[in-house]
């Protein structure tokens, strides 16, 4: 540079100029509106689809009759066909007393449900006793290796039956 400060091309600083900013506030605004209105849409809407799709629960003894009858097409005749009806026919019981009363006992030994019984009021003392020896003649059939007789396969069958019938729910029906 010339010492006399004869130059031309050097200048001082300008200003700070800051570029015009359009904020997108408005825009996100109204994006994150859209969506909220949306997603409540699609939370109710689906939750309209869920009422419409769900029909009223089957009461749980039409569910076990169902099942019974499944079951009288077993094949008597075939030894495994016979041992599976007996562990089918306690599966379907232990699940009518979880639909009906509300009591876990497909997960549940026979001797936590006979204490479950006990400690509740679920049934009347008869339908407990008809339970727990139904319950034990099951197990006792499922997990020896005993002959199993004609007259058990009946008898264990009327047993659930009568259970079932003499602890079913009264549904009243609507006019």
């Amino acid at each position: 540079l010339p010492s006399d400060g004869s130059a031309q091309d050097i200048r001082g600083l300008k200003p700070i100029k800051r570029p015009p900013t359009k904020t997108p506030w408005i825009w996100i605004a109204c994006i994150l509106a859209l969506f909220c209105v949306l997603s409540v849409w699609w939370w109710l809407h689906k939750k309209k689809r869920v009422q419409e799709k769900s029909s009223p629960a089957r009461p749980a003894h039409e569910i076990a009759y169902a099942a019974l009858d499944q079951l009288r097409k077993t094949n008597f005749q075939d030894a495994e066909a016979l041992r599976q009806y007996f562990f089918a026919i306690s599966e379907i019981v232990r699940k009518y007393v979880e639909g009906r009363f509300g009591l876990n006992a497909t997960d549940l030994t026979l001797e936590e449900i006979k204490k479950a019984l006990r400690k509740g009021q679920l049934i009347s003392p008869e339908q407990r006793l008809d339970l727990e020896n139904f319950l034990e003649k099951t197990d006792l059939i499922k997990f020896t290796k005993d002959q199993i007789q004609e007259s058990d396969i009946e008898l264990v069958y009327e047993s659930a039956l009568g259970f079932i019938e003499n602890t079913q729910e009264i549904v009243q029906e609507a006019a």
